[in-house]
């Protein structure tokens, strides 16, 4: 609920975001004093995960807004319609939603609009979550009408979508929807009209994760499952139970960033991912870019591939070592929490990797160049 401009804090001269009240509500007296509950929810709250909120405002023409922090990044909407994340990056997103929840939940605050367009990732890909414009504070007053829904229904918990009171297990169910999204590419409830997708939410069991991604390991589909089960005494107690045992399925520095990283995605926590050296990214590639130049040249001696196919398979091995190494200096300083910003901000060593690689089996492939023996 609002629009949002981008403006300049002339006070302090840094960017900032303002979002206001739609003209059309601006006379109601109570989207006002929902709007007014958005700023008093979110401004309580001091986390790495969650948008900062710097005042609230009313102009000259009576109309309300919010003084907010202006991140450069998109929603976690936007960016579920662009290149699908892969397992350990989705965990790494949700444990990050997560540990914002946990510290909204320990004020005592249900977003109850948990979604992908309220989730931003920034350009250092950290988590922040937005629009409290719905949220309930404990020692406020409801301000919906009983029976009322609020919220999205795609991610709306069954309780949610009955009108029923909720408390913050009502976010668990709909991060629970969106690690869903985020791991399989879909959400686990999607009838064809809204009254068929909330039919599906109360009364359907959804496809685990793991037989929808084979990817998705059986301890981590347990995890969603469990925040997905129709009744909310059966989920996790609040998001920091939740995000708990997310963490074991995340790289180690998974909590602070949402970043692609090497390693596994199986169900451990002691299992480290490490970036490896340049020396050693460049002793893997030679040998393979060699293997791959001579299996080049007998293909064009013994079965008459054009001459031409040699010298495009060297121009492709020479520029795929130098974007390993780039790759790989980024996730060095993913891993430190450094700034990553640029025209390469987006790439990583797996990425990289996947790019070039020749094995059927891409993950294990890559496991195998990087940590392997041979």
């Amino acid at each position: 609920m609002g629009i949002v401009y981008r403006a300049l804090d002339t006070k302090l001269g840094r960017t900032v975001a303002l979002k206001y009240l739609p003209p059309s509500l601006s006379s109601d007296q109570n989207s006002k004093l929902r709007f007014m509950q958005e700023a008093k929810a979110a401004s309580a709250l001091v986390h790495a995960n969650i948008c900062t909120i710097h005042d609230i405002v009313e102009d000259e023409n009576g109309h309300l807004f919010i003084v907010m922090n202006h991140y450069d990044g998109q929603t976690l909407k936007y960016l579920l319609n662009q290149v699908p994340p892969s397992v350990e990056e989705a965990t790494n997103i949700g444990l990050q939603i997560a540990n914002g929840l946990a510290r909204a939940h320990e004020a005592g605050i249900v977003h109850r609009d948990i979604k992908p367009a309220n989730i931003m990732v920034t350009s250092r890909n950290e988590v922040k979550i937005l629009d409290f414009g719905v949220a309930k504070l404990n020692e406020s007053s409801d301000l919906t009408k009983a029976g009322a829904t609020i919220g999205t229904p795609a991610y709306m918990s069954p309780e949610q979508s009955k009108g029923e009171k909720v408390d913050v297990r009502a976010d668990v169910w709909s991060l629970g929807i969106v690690l869903c999204e985020l791991l399989t590419g879909r959400r686990p409830f999607d009838g064809g009209y809204e009254a068929a997708m909330i039919y599906a939410i109360i009364n359907e069991d959804p496809p685990t994760a793991n037989s929808v991604n084979p990817e998705v390991s059986e301890g981590l589909s347990a995890v969603v499952a469990r925040c997905l089960a129709k009744l909310p005494d059966q989920r996790y107690t609040d998001a920091a139970e939740l995000a708990s045992d997310l963490l074991p399925f995340t790289s180690p520095s998974g909590s602070r960033t949402a970043t692609f990283s090497a390693g596994t995605t199986t169900f451990s926590a002691t299992e480290k991912s490490v970036v490896p050296t340049n020396g050693k990214i460049i002793a893997r590639f030679a040998p393979i870019a060699g293997d791959v130049l001579v299996l080049t040249w007998a293909a064009i001696a013994i079965i008459g591939l054009p001459n031409w196919v040699l010298p495009l398979a060297i121009i492709l091995m020479m520029t795929g070592l130098p974007a390993l190494l780039v790759a790989a200096n980024q996730d060095r300083r993913r891993s430190e929490g450094r700034d990553i910003g640029g025209p390469f901000s987006w790439l990583t060593l797996k990425k990289a990797q996947w790019g070039g690689c020749l094995c059927h089996d891409r993950a294990s492939c890559f496991d195998h160049f990087f940590h392997g023996d041979a």
